[in-house]
Order: structure tokens, then C-alpha cells, then sequence
């Protein structure tokens, strides 16, 4: 039987792909699930991609540099020299996959090019971000990306999301999975929810204006940079009420409170910014401009349009203003995590008055730091569950579980790359592009809230959780929470 010859593109080689990537493309190639790849970039960008592509387990096949887009201010529309790349690749395939890791305001243009010509697409982080005069327009996501959705269920192409929540070895198998068997054994909801991240990305003042890569210049900020992962969390969790009241309806309300670069000379003080090494004052010098959040912490409620009744209180904390590992000024040449991030996560979960379980997810630097800008770290996280044992028949009031991961392997590498696995061998994945629709709805309304400090806002919450054919497949046991190959 002939093996189908499939080729990978990938748009965007950014500091991540090679880190990220390189193994899983290995992997694809020596199961035969994958032929070859290749790589598409800037025209700017290629000193920069032909260093990043030394030493890879895997080297690609060609590299194509496109000139870069004239038009700076909105998103990047234009994909025809792209599209003269795919035609003359595609003569040689059997198939096509195009895994997105541009910039983010470029991801629409080329989703729309995959999802038109039904070739298989894998987008990062956040999914689209649509821009208007040259600044992030939160107001057309959720539009934009019911189109893309309904688009693509016309074609047969895979088209997926490289998020680190639905494989999570900590908040997906050792929090929403057995969760998910308390609901189904009591017939009890999620009645609070509380998520905090703090990411520990310190930009000085001139760093806002300069940076092309996260870049708050063009109005968009913690939310679009790594918040998506923890809005997509809020809303696996939340989604889960719907296995006890499938046929209710429910309004998220919510009221947000953000933080800016111009905020920053009040937040932290200019006797610690002299701390860093480097450090010279006209790095201070802000100008004026209408830069993306820092930080976002939003309180919400979850209430039955019917009824009025309250079924889920929570919060949500997207931070950055947090410490971390950064003492130099400017920053150091390093492939990845140029500001030394020190990433925290807390989640608290509870199901009324019988079961509750939290974890902390930490990086740690490791041991033998070779020196302030070895930016290596390994993940610890410790889960701890509280349930009425006497009501529940069990026999812990109180149980605790810790789980450590050495650099090179963190939970959220092992997590995305289960998606990334499983969309290049065309397996279907829990991270399809549709499922991602009620992470978007909440996105935009937090998006929106961004700039309306204080203010009530509320949104239909009619979406239900719909059981991917990745979760079908599963065999429900009870007690046993279903850990996948590639995550293990």
C-alpha cells in the first residue's frame, strides 16, 4: 500500500518553534506520519531563521522568505505570495498541513487561507486578533471567528489550536477529569472557581514602545499575549455545569480591572528598577500611547436566565506586575524567555458543600543556574483535594498529591505538544478550532472590559461542552482518570 506523502509548513519560525517544535516534527517523520516541512518567514527575519534552524534533529527541506507586509498598522491580509509557496509545494504532496506561529494580528489571513482551500491547520495562541487603525479591535472576534468556525465544517480539514489547557497533566488529569466524576456521582456543580497566574513579564518603559515580538504597542496586552491559555481553563471548568443542568441557560456577569504601562512608574519603584544591571535612566521615559494591559483581574458570577438564581462565583487574575527572574537591563541574547519569567498558577475549585480541589503550578529554577541570565527552570505543582468524607462514604477529609517535571519537559510543553502530536499524525484532538468558540465569546467581553475599569458587563453563556471525537473515544471508568500516550 502506497504511504501518503505529507508536507508540513510552518509560518512564523519564531524562538519557540525551534524549542517546541523540533522534537514532535522528529517524531511525525520516523512514524511516517510526516514526509518533510519547511519553513516560511520574513524577509527580515532571515539571518535570524537561518541561525534559529542549526543543530535541529530535523532540518527542513526548504526556507522561503517573503517581503515583509507594507501595510504596519492593521492585520496582514495579503497571502499571495503564500499561496504560490503552497501551490508549488503541494504538486509534490499527497497533503498539506500549515501550522500559524506569526505574529498574532497576521493569524486571520492565513486560518482563511487554510480553512478556504480545506488544508489542515494548526494556529497558536490567541486564535485571531483583529485590528483597527492600527490597534487591537476586540469588537469583531467573536464574528471573525464564528465565520472561520462555520467556514471551515464545510471542508474536510483538521483545523486545531496549539493551547496548553486540554492536555494539562495538572489542571486537565489531575483537576477537570476527576472533578468532572464528583459532578456525575453527586449531581453537584461548580458553585466557585478561582484561577490566578502571575507571569513575572517586567518590560522598562522603552521596552513597551521597541518590542515587536509581544508587543503592547498596538493595544493589546496580557490578555492576547498568554491569558488565552487561562481563559480557555475558566471555561472547560465552567462548560462542566452543563452535565448537571443541560437544558438551563445562564448569563456571565463579570466586572474587570486592568493595569498599564502607564501605570507602571506608580506600581514599581524607580529605586527598584536601579537594580538592574545595566540599567540607565532614559529607559524610564514613557510616551504617550494607548498600550495594551499589564494585568487584568476580573470578579464573575454565573446566574440562570430563568430564575435569577446564583450558580457560580469566581475570579480571574491574569497578572504580570509579579516577581521573577529578570535582574539586567537591556535585555540578554537568549533564544527564548528574555525576560526571565517566573511562572505561578493557582486554581481553586468547588463543588458546593462536599468536594473541593486546588493545585499550584510553580517554575523553579534549576539548581546549578549557570549564572543570572540562564533562564532554565523545571515545573513543580501540588494538588490538594477537601471533601465531606462522611457524606461522600470515602474515607479523606484531606488528601495531597505533588508532581515535578525537569527542564525540557514542563507540563505546558508536554500538554501542547499532545495537541501538536495528535493534529500531525490526523488524530482528532480535544483542542479543535470550533470548540474553542465559548473561549472566544469570553475573551472578547474581557477584551471589552479592558478599558470600561469597574464596570458590569454581561454575557449569554447558551454554549454547551461539546464531547470532542478525541474525548468519544475515551472509555469512561470511574475512579480513573484517562492520561493520553503522548502526555504521559
Amino acid at each position: 500500500m502506497k504511504t501518503a506523502k505529507r508536507h508540513l509548513i510552518i509560518v512564523g519560525f519564531g524562538p519557540v518553534a525551534g524549542y517546541k517544535y523540533s522534537r514532535s516534527i522528529r517524531a511525525a517523520m520516523d512514524r511516517g506520519d510526516l514526509d518533510s516541512y519547511s519553513i516560511v518567514d520574513l524577509q527580515s527575519q532571515k539571518e535570524t531563521v537561518l541561525e534559529r534552524v542549526q543543530g535541529l534533529p530535523a532540518q527542513p527541506k526548504d526556507i522561503y522568505f517573503i517581503p515583509d507586509p507594507s501595510n504596519t498598522v492593521g492585520s496582514w491580509a495579503d497571502t499571495s505570495d503564500f499561496d504560490a509557496i503552497c501551490k508549488s509545494i503541494g504538486v509534490n504532496y499527497d497533503g498539506l498541513k500549515v501550522l500559524v506561529s506569526t505574529e498574532p494580528k497576521a493569524h486571520e489571513a492565513y486560518l482563511k487561507y487554510c480553512v478556504n482551500n480545506d488544508i489542515d491547520s494548526l494556529v497558536t495562541k490567541p486564535i485571531i486578533l483583529p485590528m483597527l487603525d492600527g490597534k487591537f479591535d476586540p469588537s469583531s472576534l467573536l464574528s471573525s471567528m464564528s465565520e472561520l468556525v462555520n467556514q471551515a465544517a464545510k471542508g474536510k480539514a483538521k483545523h486545531a489550536v496549539l493551547c496548553l489547557g486540554r492536555y494539562h497533566p495538572v489542571y486537565e488529569q489531575m483537576m477537570r477529569q476527576p472533578i468532572q466524576e464528583r459532578m456525575n456521582e453527586l449531581g453537584t456543580p461548580i458553585t466557585s472557581f478561582h484561577l490566578r497566574t502571575s507571569s513575572a513579564v517586567w518590560n522598562l518603559a522603552e521596552e513597551f514602545q521597541s518590542r515587536e515580538d509581544h508587543p503592547y504597542k498596538y493595544g493589546y496586552g496580557m490578555l492576547m499575549h498568554g491569558g488565552y491559555h487561562y481563559v480557555d481553563v475558566l471555561c472547560q471548568f465552567l462548560l462542566m455545569n452543563t452535565s448537571i443542568y443541560p437544558n438551563d441557560e445562564f448569563s456571565l456577569e463579570f466586572t474587570s480591572y486592568a493595569a498599564f504601562p502607564h501605570d507602571q512608574s506608580l506600581r514599581i519603584p524607580e529605586k527598584v528598577n536601579q537594580r538592574l544591571e545595566g540599567y540607565s535612566p532614559e529607559r524610564s521615559i514613557l510616551a504617550k500611547n494607548a498600550f495594551g494591559e499589564t494585568d487584568i483581574v476580573s470578579v464573575f458570577c454565573l446566574r440562570s436566565k430563568t430564575t435569577g438564581q446564583v450558580l457560580t462565583l469566581g475570579s480571574l487574575s491574569l497578572e504580570q506586575t509579579t516577581p521573577g527572574m529578570r535582574s539586567w537591563a537591556p535585555f540578554p541574547v537568549v533564544p527564548y524567555n528574555i525576560n526571565g519569567r517566573l511562572h505561578c498558577t493557582d486554581v481553586e475549585v468547588q463543588l458546593s458543600t462536599v468536594f473541593s480541589m486546588n493545585c499550584r503550578v510553580v517554575k523553579i529554577p534549576v539548581d546549578d543556574k549557570a549564572g543570572p541570565t540562564d533562564l532554565r527552570g523545571k515545573n513543580f505543582a501540588r494538588v490538594i483535594a477537601r471533601s465531606n468524607a462522611l457524606l461522600m462514604g470515602t474515607n479523606e477529609f484531606y488528601s495531597e498529591n505533588t508532581i515535578e517535571r525537569p527542564y525540557g519537559n514542563s507540563f505546558s510543553y508536554s500538554a501542547e505538544t499532545a495537541v501538536f502530536d495528535e493534529w500531525l499524525a490526523g488524530i482528532p484532538t480535544k483542542s479543535d478550532l470550533a470548540s474553542h468558540m465559548t473561549t472566544t465569546a469570553v475573551l472578547q467581553k474581557l477584551a471589552e472590559s479592558v478599558h470600561k475599569s469597574g464596570q458590569p458587563m454581561t454575557l449569554d453563556f447558551p454554549f454547551k461542552r461539546v464531547e470532542s471525537p478525541a474525548e468519544a473515544a475515551i472509555p469512561c471508568v470511574p475512579g480513573i482518570s484517562h492520561i493520553p500516550t503522548s502526555v504521559k
